[in-house]
């Protein structure tokens, strides 16, 4: 806690108020909660969502290596063709939906 810029000492009232002597007149009281474990918990959140990203990122470009290797040596008729793609469009979006 700090008045006018200057730290200054929180007494205990109770169990959830806390109580501050200032001399009289108009003062500007900074009283700031900032521990350390709220910035590691964001710290760690958001590189788990990097995480999970990167790991969307690499088993999309494995199924878009795997349907290569396995479609290479097949030939199709247009119409088989279509429907593969639509398949494996929809499938992407169903995968980038749900994670």
């Amino acid at each position: 806690a700090s008045v006018d810029g200057r730290p200054a000492e929180l007494g205990r009232v109770n169990y959830l108020l806390r109580a501050m002597r200032l001399p009289a007149g108009r003062h500007e009281v900074v009283m700031a909660f900032e521990p350390d474990s709220i910035r590691t918990t964001g710290v760690v959140a958001y590189a788990c969502v990097s995480l999970v990203y990167l790991l969307v990122l690499a088993g999309a470009s494995l199924l878009f290596w795997l349907f290569g290797q396995f479609y290479k040596s097949r030939t199709f008729t247009r119409s088989e063709g279509t429907l593969m793609a639509v398949g494996y469009v929809g499938y992407i979006a169903w995968l980038v939906a749900t994670a």
